[in-house]
């Protein structure tokens, strides 16, 4: 059952995205890639487009620029015990807001790129458990003007390096597999400099937040898996901080998210399966940053993925989902916001 049921949850994981979720997460950390059949690889696609407006106005009014996401994954099997994997992601992280539609010049652009080194090794055919380091860079730009920033501002580009740890359960007649990651907090340190005067006014910190993932699949029924997921981010404690010359003021006040998913996969044809997600993120509290503008998500996708006959899977997905009222701590208030995310993935075992 596992077999036939992996294309399934390969294109219920591809809609089940984090883009744009809470904090600045873009695209969050799954061991899934450890758990395929063989040698593999992959490549990710993904195009978000959110619509975020004040309440009332039309989607002329949207601060949230749209944005993709890229990612490439070789999965190395050693032997029946040993697997390693290697992933870049060129989105893990992000922000792309501008006010200009209001009459603000405040806007604010933040890029990040990832590289993880990923090994598994499995002590049975049911327990495993794996590990690995993350490198990360993030550069930023800025006009905050209204913030009392003299000037627009540039922020050097920076790096970190942190680790994965995690264990898994797995009963492979019925594709059962749960797995619990943790990651850790990754800082940074970003030099901020006058666009104009070229002044270093100091360091602005930011930073990737500590996090703990519970993913699970069994399969229910012949040709049918169920799957899921819990995330908890410990965003609050990655907060952008402005340099001491100015005050080292807040620039966002993130809060700790749980995000939360559940789908299912069913095999159509021994080449076709679909899959329906639904996800969902809890609010919190108000004022939001203007960074990210929205407060809770009700989300939908699916999916389907096709195996040709030479073993090369397409997996192509769509979500759409519901962002939650927001007051922002400038006392906007966003309302009727949505975002569609859009991903194509192309994999295969040899």
């Amino acid at each position: 059952m596992k077999t036939i049921l992996a294309s399934g949850a390969a294109a219920s994981t591809l809609i089940a995205s984090s883009a744009f979720a809470g904090g600045m997460d873009r695209a969050t950390f799954s061991p899934s890639i450890l758990f395929e059949q063989g040698n593999y690889a992959e490549a990710t696609l993904g195009l978000t487009l959110p619509s975020v407006s004040p309440a009332g106005a039309p989607h002329a009014f949207n601060v949230a620029e749209s944005f993709t996401t890229l990612k490439f994954g070789y999965k190395h099997q050693f032997n029946d015990k040993l697997a390693v994997a290697f992933v870049y992601n060129n989105n893990p992280i992000g922000v792309d807001i501008n006010y200009a539609s209001l009459g603000s010049p405040l806007r604010g652009s933040v890029d990040s790129t990832s590289a993880t080194l990923l090994a598994k090794y499995s002590f049975t055919d049911r327990f495993s458990a794996y590990g690995g380091v993350k490198h990360q860079w993030a550069k930023a730009t800025a006009d905050l003007t209204p913030n009392g920033i003299p000037e627009p501002t540039t922020f050097s580009k920076d790096s970190d390096t942190g680790y994965i740890l995690g264990v898994a359960y797995e009963i492979p007649d019925i594709a059962l597999r749960v797995s619990l990651s943790y990651e850790s907090e990754l800082e940074f340190d970003l030099d901020t400099i006058g666009a104009g005067s070229g002044t270093n006014y100091g360091a602005t910190t930011a930073g990737s937040p500590e996090a703990y993932t519970l993913e699970f699949q069994s399969g229910i029924a012949t040709d049918t898996l169920l799957f899921g997921s819990v995330r908890r981010a410990k965003w609050s404690d990655s907060n952008i901080i402005l340099p001491a010359a100015f005050g080292s003021t807040p620039l966002s006040n993130f809060e700790d998210t749980t995000s939360y998913s559940l789908g299912i996969g069913r095999k159509i044809s021994d080449a076709f399966s679909m899959s329906v997600t639904l996800s969902y993120e809890e609010s919190g509290a108000e004022p939001v940053s203007p960074l990210a503008p929205t407060n809770g998500i009700a989300g939908i996708g699916i999916g389907g993925a096709y195996t040709a006959a030479n073993g090369v899977k397409t997996s192509m997905g769509i979500n759409y989902s519901k962002r939650g009222d927001a007051v922002t701590s400038a006392g906007t208030n966003f309302a009727d916001n949505e975002v569609i995310t859009m991903g194509l993935k192309v994999s295969k075992s040899f």
